[in-house]
């Protein structure tokens, strides 16, 4: 939801309509002066966490709508040569073995709205999937972090590139 808000706003300034763009509901989270802190969970405890919260996260794929004025406008922006990035973030092997089905078919449902072109990417990030590069199982700890700002550095040079 953050990243929806966040992106949201994002093109409504892009477009010099500020004045349209949502308020961010969470705002102490995109904070990127605090350092994030991420709890480290023992993996049963993180098993039994994710089998809780399993439905809730199947539903939330399920039920998350795909912003029609959001994709338009990214649409329009990539016409102009903005180029647009679209990365998707991999967790852990057990949290993504759960929202597998619901995550695939909400991302079709995107790819439909803003499909892939000159200056539209779609990115995934490398599988990590061993279980002590992730904190709570969604997000990266200092050693995920590691492994993944190579990566991110060299597809970055890449997009600057033009590859």
């Amino acid at each position: 939801m953050d990243f929806y808000l966040a992106t949201k706003k994002l093109a409504y300034r892009l477009i010099g309509q500020q004045w349209l763009a949502p308020e961010l509901q969470y705002p102490a989270l995109l904070d990127q002066r605090a350092s994030f802190q991420c709890e480290e969970i023992a993996p049963m405890l993180l098993s039994r966490e994710v089998a809780q919260r399993n439905a809730d996260i199947k539903r939330w794929f399920h039920l998350a709508p795909v912003d029609r004025e959001l994709t338009q406008w990214l649409q329009r922006l990539s016409l102009h040569g903005v180029r647009i990035v679209l990365l998707e973030m991999r967790r852990s092997e057990l949290v993504e073995q759960v929202i597998a089905p619901e995550k695939k078919d909400w991302q079709m449902r995107l790819r439909q709205a803003l499909p892939a072109g000159p200056n539209i990417r779609y990115l995934a990030s490398p599988a990590f999937t061993q279980a002590n590069l992730h904190c709570d199982g969604r997000h990266m700890n200092i050693h995920g972090v590691r492994l993944f700002a190579p990566w991110w550095a060299a597809q970055l040079q890449q997009l600057r590139d033009g590859r």
